[in-house]
């Protein structure tokens, strides 16, 4: 029944998302991208700040990646309990990652990438090493999964067990080997001299680079991340391996740019000349980015397998010797307190049987 004179009743949540369909369906209408807020030219000093790419599907994308995962990870603490599942820092840690996204796709990073390739080079750290991480220690599949009605939740959790084509194709595809291959793969290719320049003047070249370096590095933390928690793929010496021979790759690149004899993308030189650099002291310090800032976060994604492998040691050998105490007639039942005691009285007799033996006394102990 509606009420003469009444305001229809619209929902909170679906303002955000009509506002945004109206963006996507006008082509982004009064929502000037990067290239065109700062003209045909690359983005100077003095434009900076206003060169922001309201670009409405990378909008969408990032709303609609938010939207989900809220909803999922509230459908599980409604149902699981808060934190349960899902930790109250790993869902801190997926807001951050979609915050790093925005920053590097919508921020005027984007569009001064476009001039100077140090800032490029910043752009691509916020996809490999800062939003991919953030967003894999989120556990979004998890979210994703509750955020559909329970019957379809249901339902793909029976066609995922059923169907083994899919499950051997993405283990195949998620096989630490295969994804440092891929990873390494679009981190060397995407700077030869002519697909990186390629990538700069044609934008869904520059979307493709953007997607394979973003992706493969999911891919990788994902790999990484179910070393640490769940033991796989034989165990954390193989993962410090894994983080080790791609921290190698990136490094190696980042050297090369950084001591290289002359400039290797003369696409840049509108830029750094808009800038008053010049080109190689902006592909030196792009070399010096991927080479020092990359090396840490890999350093300390080792630091932290180096931690979990020592824990397990130390848990594995105090689950191994309460198991040899429970062979032990009569010590499954005593309490520690006996048990530290009956040690020490044992570590003493050996004590004095070995002196006896020294001494030549007989041996009086029972």
């Amino acid at each position: 029944m509606t009420i003469p004179g009444a305001r229809p009743r619209t929902n909170t949540w679906q303002r955000p998302v009509v506002l945004v369909l109206m963006l996507v369906a006008g082509g982004g209408i009064g929502t000037p991208n990067a290239a065109i807020a700062h003209g045909v030219g690359p983005v100077g000093p003095a434009e900076a700040w206003t060169a922001w790419n309201w670009d409405p599907w990378i909008l969408l994308v990032l709303m609609t990646m938010t939207a989900v995962y809220v909803r999922g990870v509230s459908r599980l603490w409604r149902t699981a309990g808060r934190g349960r599942g899902i930790a109250r820092w790993s869902a801190g840690c997926y807001l951050a990652g979609i915050w790093a996204l925005f920053v590097a796709l919508i921020s005027p990073v984007d569009a001064v990438g476009e001039a100077l390739f140090s800032v490029h080079m910043i752009q691509h750290l916020l996809l490999m090493v800062v939003a991919a991480p953030l967003l894999v220690l989120g556990r979004p599949p998890l979210a994703y999964l509750w955020a559909l009605p329970d019957s379809a939740r249901a339902a793909f959790r029976r066609s995922w067990k059923h169907v083994s084509p899919a499950r051997r194709i993405w283990r195949a595809a998620s096989h630490p080997v295969v994804v440092l291959l891929l990873h390494v793969g679009a981190l060397w290719a995407w700077h030869i001299p002519f697909l990186y320049e390629a990538a700069l003047e044609r934008p869904l070249v520059h979307h493709l680079e953007h997607a394979s370096f973003f992706f493969t590095a999911l891919l990788f933390w994902w790999a990484l991340v179910r070393v640490g928690a769940h033991h796989k793929w034989p165990g954390y010496g193989a993962g410090i391996l894994y983080v080790f021979a791609t921290a190698l790759q990136s490094g190696a690149l980042g050297a090369l740019m950084t001591f290289a004899p002359e400039p290797w993308y003369p696409a840049h030189e509108a830029g750094v000349t808009a800038w008053n650099l010049d080109l190689m002291f902006d592909q030196q310090v792009a070399g010096a980015l991927m080479w020092v800032p990359m090396g840490i976060v890999y350093a300390a994604a080792v630091g932290v397998l180096l931690v979990a492998w020592l824990r397990e040691a130390e848990r594995s050998v105090a689950r191994r010797e309460r198991m040899g105490w429970e062979r032990i007639p009569g010590v499954a039942s005593a309490s520690p307190a006996d048990v530290v005691r009956e040690t020490s009285r044992t570590h003493s007799l050996t004590a004095e049987r070995s002196d006896g033996r020294r001494t030549g006394e007989p041996d009086s102990s029972p």
